[in-house]
């Protein structure tokens, strides 16, 4: 996964959301217990730092993927979304996605 990440910071908008894409199915292949710490924490900074991409269609690819983490643990990425609110121009997104996953973990 570390290889998708780093693709992340291409200057290429078309690999950028292509490593995105390729992180969805990633959070779906194996057990949530597989991703606690440090790969799911990593995994959501780095996605979060381009939440605010100036590219739109960069931020919707993030958005997806970081939503797709959201069953594995709401509550971390909650937290880690509203961690990284500060840091970016608009908030919305962070906002959107913090939302969704604090719903996701009143389910729980």
């Amino acid at each position: 996964y570390a290889e998708i990440l780093k693709r992340l910071d291409d200057s290429s908008d078309d690999v950028r959301v292509a490593a995105c894409a390729a992180l969805v199915p990633f959070f779906r292949a194996g057990p949530a217990a597989a991703y606690r710490g440090t790969v799911l924490d990593y995994t959501l900074d780095c996605l979060l730092v381009h939440l605010d991409d100036p590219e739109p269609r960069v931020q919707d690819a993030v958005q997806a993927a970081a939503r797709a983490a959201i069953p594995l643990n709401p509550a971390r990425v909650a937290q880690r979304t509203r961690a990284s609110r500060g840091q970016h121009r608009s908030p919305d997104r962070c906002d959107a996605l913090a939302a969704e996953a604090e719903a996701q973990a009143a389910k729980e």
